[in-house]
């Protein structure tokens, strides 16, 4: 579980960055962990395009503990494109290095938007680097979104390696 708070900020007109706080609390059977970590972000948007550019790191700190062993976060370099179709789709590509398993992630995806408050979206990934069938190394994630206000409510499903697949909900709020 994570706990996050996050700030973006304008650095000009088209460029903004963000940083995100989380406090992390994890449990495998009857031992727990918790932690901390941060991601810092950057986006560029070309205006006249609808394009975005985006590059971020996640999980920047220490490693959680677990009786008297030590795992590192997912120390993570992502790097992103977004082009926009008018206000209502979005086309998504990017790039995931997980730097400590030495393995590289392509994911494409979309995102449809009804009423300027309900967001469909679908993607796929793929995890070539520790599979040698294709069909089993590409994922299909699905979601959707809701925004109501400075308030929104997501909620995704998606692959989780050997676990399968997790549902991940997100809530949160704008000031």
């Amino acid at each position: 579980m994570a706990a996050n708070f996050a700030y973006g900020f304008y650095l000009s007109e088209v460029t903004f960055a963000g940083l995100n706080f989380k406090h992390l609390t994890s449990k495998i059977c009857d031992e727990s962990s918790t932690g901390w970590a941060f991601d810092f972000g950057l986006q560029y948007r070309v205006k006249s395009k609808g394009l975005n550019l985006g590059v971020s790191v996640q999980n920047i700190g220490p490693k959680m503990r677990f009786i008297k062993e030590y795992s590192p976060l997912p120390l993570t370099l992502r790097t992103g494109i977004a082009y926009s179709i008018g206000s209502n789709i979005l086309f998504l590509f990017d790039v995931t290095r997980y730097l400590y398993d030495r393995r590289t992630v392509f994911s494409i995806g979309t995102e449809y938007v009804i009423f300027d408050s309900f967001f469909v979206r679908a993607g796929y990934n793929n995890n070539f680097s520790n599979c040698n069938d294709l069909i089993k190394c590409v994922d299909f994630k699905s979601g959707f979104g809701i925004r109501l206000k400075n308030f929104n409510f997501d909620y995704a499903l998606s692959p989780f390696g050997d676990i399968s697949k997790v549902h991940i909900l997100s809530i949160g709020a704008r000031f």
